[in-house]
């Protein structure tokens, strides 16, 4: 989020966070960023998934934050336009992290993040993230960039780091 509060400052932005589970991020950025003026909160918390008991919780924690978010209780590729009517300014990824959702998701986030918007997610080091997210900027000729921000390795590969790229 901090390319996303660098890239805008002040200015009033519209954005998305794909994967919600427990509403931590979302409360950060909520919390954090009162130039966020809308947060669309999709998860679709399937009820046979390990992530379908954070749905309550979620809720609760977010619930402060009504008049600033809207829940989609979908799978990220399953939205039609109607749910994110207006383009985003961002969009932050930490949904399923299999090389065919989040390829998915990268190329939906592309379509309706603005041009020069910002694209971002958690948990690069992943091999289904890494994957995905070399191969759209390789097709789009940009470059990602990732956040140290304090998490830990497994195998030498990063665990919990932040990504972002600019949306050509």
């Amino acid at each position: 989020m901090e390319a996303v509060k660098e890239r805008f400052g002040n200015q009033v932005i519209v954005g998305a966070e794909v994967g919600v589970s427990t509403g931590h991020h979302a409360l950060n950025i909520l919390q954090n960023m009162p130039n966020v003026k809308l947060l669309y909160l999709v998860d679709p918390y399937l009820e046979d998934s390990i992530w379908a008991v954070h749905k309550k919780a979620a809720e609760q924690r977010l619930a402060p934050f009504n008049n600033r978010t809207c829940w989609i209780h979908k799978q990220f590729e399953n939205c039609p336009i109607k749910d994110i009517p207006e383009p985003l300014d961002f969009i932050y990824i930490d949904g399923n992290h299999d090389y065919e959702h989040i390829k998915k998701d990268i190329t939906l986030a592309a379509f309706i993040v603005k041009k020069g918007g910002v694209i971002g997610g958690h948990d690069i080091g992943s091999l289904g993230i890494d994957r995905a997210l070399k191969e759209f900027c390789e097709n789009q000729k940009i470059v990602f960039k990732v956040e140290n921000n304090g998490f830990f390795s497994v195998n030498k590969l990063a665990q919990g780091w932040d990504w972002h790229l600019i949306n050509p």
